[in-house]
């Protein structure tokens, strides 16, 4: 699926939720785990809504780290972090955080600050 219209329908799916947005937020800036097959036909649900013309997406978080966590989802260890500092900012599992961010790049350390002060902010 393209990326444009997916990152649309998983924000319209989160509308309304912070920590589900910002999570979403990051998932989308990461861009990684959007653009695999095996991690969006698995975990993610796209839903029609009353409007025929609009569709939600909605990650399944618990899938996402339970196929994570079985090897379902090979990754480095800066992406495995990052899917699981999104989860886990949308209240959907644990992390270690000391051991997520020392991993992150500055791209994506800067991702999850960006993410988690929109959180606090509540301006989205």
């Amino acid at each position: 699926m393209n990326l444009a219209p997916l990152s649309e329908m998983l924000r319209a799916g989160a509308r309304g939720l912070l920590t589900e947005a910002a999570a979403v937020d990051m998932l989308i800036t990461h861009a990684h785990w959007l653009d695999r097959a095996d991690f969006t036909d698995f975990v993610v649900t796209i839903q029609n809504v009353l409007d025929p013309t609009e569709q939600l997406a909605i990650v399944d978080w618990p899938a996402a780290i339970s196929a994570l966590d079985a090897g379902a989802l090979p990754c480095s260890t800066g992406e495995r972090h990052m899917l699981r500092l999104a989860a886990s900012l949308a209240d959907q599992a644990t992390v270690r955080l000391g051991d997520a961010v020392t991993s992150l790049d500055d791209t994506n350390r800067q991702n999850l600050i960006q993410a988690i002060n929109r959180t606090a902010s509540d301006k989205w």
